[in-house]
């Protein structure tokens, strides 16, 4: 699952990008305002899962999180979906 977040700014043209593999739980809202996206660890989990969340807005339970900033729209190949 690939993730796109706008700055607030609107001169901004940078956006967040998030690429989450292997998902086993997804819920987020389609738009919110002063996103604070934390992406944390389950130490105590094999195997080894991550939890991106906002809040009660974005909850995402992952096997694997990545991150990249750019200007440009990011599109995955076929076969990384």
């Amino acid at each position: 699952m690939l993730l796109r977040f706008f700055r607030e700014r609107s001169n901004s043209h940078q956006s967040m990008f998030l690429l989450c593999k292997d998902c086993r739980t997804v819920h987020f809202q389609a738009y919110w305002l002063d996103m604070q996206v934390r992406v944390s660890l389950k130490s105590d989990s094999q195997p080894r899962a991550y939890t991106v969340s906002d809040g009660d807005r974005l909850r995402i339970e992952c096997a694997e999180v990545f991150a990249a900033e750019s200007d440009v729209l990011i599109r995955l190949p076929d076969k990384l979906k």
